[in-house]
């Protein structure tokens, strides 16, 4: 794909106004869109600031959340069929490794449960790789009350917690996803 210099740059600018009109002042933006990869490497030549974190959940949690949760209509149909919701994990990890190949210095991939068992150097391993300095703040999420847009709005507020490590396991079965294989 060939995206010329002036079509990069009207794409900064309206993603720019965009997160203006929607978070105000906010100098930083959390984009935890499903379909980032995707759109990885134009954002990233239109945002040269910009990183991309990839948060690796287990993809039998992941399927479950997915599954689980009624989505915008029109949005993000793949959602409702467990096959469907594999083949797009698969696709997922395809485009994480094409990008993070390609842009290593611009992704920081971390996984979920790691993030869960050890947040503090988990966290401060990232701020490292996107160049903020560490706040303790960053330990107790349930205390920030910045804007938050996101089918996990009120999981974001809590305490960081390993609840959703094993949630779905007592659906496995039901849903057939402990046999079926996730990559």
């Amino acid at each position: 794909m060939n995206i010329s210099p002036a079509s990069l740059s009207k794409l900064a600018e309206q993603y720019h106004s965009e997160m203006s009109s929607k978070l105000g002042t906010a100098k930083r933006v959390t984009d935890k869109s499903l379909q980032t990869l995707l759109y990885a490497g134009p954002v990233l030549s239109a945002l040269p600031k910009a990183h991309i974190v990839v948060v690796r959940r287990d993809h039998n949690a992941t399927a479950l959340s997915l599954y689980k949760h009624v989505f915008r209509p029109g949005r993000q149909l793949f959602s409702y069929d467990m096959d469907d919701i594999r083949a797009y994990q698969r696709d997922q990890d395809d485009l994480l490794s094409f990008w993070a190949e390609r842009l290593p210095d611009r992704f920081h991939v971390m996984d979920y449960e790691d993030l869960i068992t050890d947040p503090e150097r988990q966290i401060r391993a990232l701020l490292e790789t996107i160049e903020l300095p560490w706040d303790p703040a960053c330990l107790h999420p349930e205390n920030n009350t910045n804007a938050v847009q996101t089918l996990s709005n009120v999981a974001v507020r809590r305490p960081i917690n390993a609840s959703a490590l094993s949630a779905w396991q007592p659906y496995a079965k039901v849903l057939g996803i402990s046999d079926r294989a996730a990559s």
